[in-house]
């Protein structure tokens, strides 16, 4: 919808960088003499969204505490990047959250509100959330070893 809309004119093939002025692709591994790692392209929204970016799984965390923006693109820039991007798929938390905040800034306001307003809504989805709120009906998980049911745990 936001390349519909004209906001994100490349679509998935928009380089984060262009969102994120203050983004730099991790580092290739030390050791890597490939030329796989030296493409002049960015970490595209297709490569986050698919998970082939070669991010690392997990955000990075900022002594015990979430981090800002700024810190997070400042911790992104010092990590290593895994593989080349479209090398490989690697479930990756930090390129979901970057799709997701980047997604936000374009769309100008929280991912949540546009995920209701522009797909839920329109669906009549109205039993389905984009975010927890700890109520209503919720989908229960079950222990794999044990088949317990886990209680939900609001956040």
């Amino acid at each position: 919808q936001l390349r519909d809309m004209g906001m994100l004119p490349q679509g998935l093939d928009t380089e984060i960088r262009h969102i994120f002025k203050a983004w730099q692709d991790p580092k290739p591994p030390p050791s890597t003499k490939t030329k796989a790692y030296r493409s002049q392209r960015g970490i595209t929204l297709r490569a986050l969204a698919s998970h082939s970016s070669g991010l690392i799984r997990e955000v990075p965390r900022c002594g015990g505490r979430g981090c800002n923006e700024s810190e997070v693109l400042s911790l992104v820039a010092q990590t290593t990047r895994l593989f080349p991007q479209f090398q490989q798929t690697l479930y990756s938390n930090l390129g979901i959250a970057s799709l997701g905040r980047a997604l936000e800034k374009v769309a100008g306001k929280p991912w949540e509100v546009w995920v209701t307003e522009r797909i839920m809504q329109p669906l009549g989805m109205a039993h389905s959330g984009a975010f927890c709120s700890g109520g209503g009906t919720m989908v229960k998980g079950v222990d794999p070893f044990d088949g317990r049911e886990l209680a939900h745990k609001p956040p």
